[in-house]
């Protein structure tokens, strides 16, 4: 994996950062296959769906058991459809955590660049997260891929994998993902994406 240089288009304030309160729903899957999602021999049921836009699908997953306030892993899967290159989702976000910095320096990101995707890695800790105002660290990998739907329609798509800890643990949790550890970057740069069939 090598540094890419970006281009900070903004992207709408799509794809972005995961410290927020989804309200509750029975999710639709929009996205034609089978859950849940399998990473690293753990299962991820469908939790959480949105269709914003008219071009943009996001589904989160978590573990069994775990909510979305309050979890240990949540996977993302956005859909953004059209030829949108992957700089185009990355500029957005970086855009954001440059912004938070300016007011949170522990906020730190790295970008990637693998096989024409675009991954990026970044951390973060909130001492305001939720109304009980509990510090929360979270490590995120996102990488950008644009892939092919159905009928030769071009699609830019979002994988992210955010890791939290709570409480007295985020500091722990901060300090041991300083150093941006490749092992989850691996995972979710090998992760393959399932067949994504938009279902409206």
């Amino acid at each position: 994996m090598k540094k890419q240089t970006i281009i900070t288009w903004i992207f709408l304030g799509l794809f972005t950062l995961t410290f927020y309160a989804q309200e509750e729903q029975t999710p639709i899957n929009y996205f034609g296959f089978s859950e849940p999602i399998l990473l690293s021999n753990t299962l991820y049921e469908l939790a959480f769906s949105s269709h914003p836009r008219a071009n943009y699908y996001k589904q989160e997953y978590i573990k069994k058991g775990e909510s979305l306030s309050h979890f240990d892993r949540l996977i993302t899967l956005d859909v953004l459809v059209g030829g949108y290159p992957p700089e185009y989702g990355m500029g957005g976000k970086i855009i954001e955590l440059k912004k938070l910095q300016e007011s949170n320096p522990r906020v730190q990101y790295e970008v990637l660049e693998q096989n024409g995707d675009l991954i990026l890695d970044f951390i973060i800790v909130s001492d305001s997260f939720n109304e009980t105002s509990e510090k929360v660290a979270e490590r995120n990998v996102y990488m950008y891929r644009s892939i092919m739907l159905e009928d030769n329609v071009k699609a830019l798509v979002l994988f992210a994998v955010s890791d939290r800890a709570y409480g007295d643990e985020a500091e722990k949790f901060y300090t041991a993902n300083m150093a941006f550890k490749f092992e989850l970057v691996n995972t979710v740069a090998g992760f393959k994406l399932p067949k994504i069939t938009i279902t409206n």
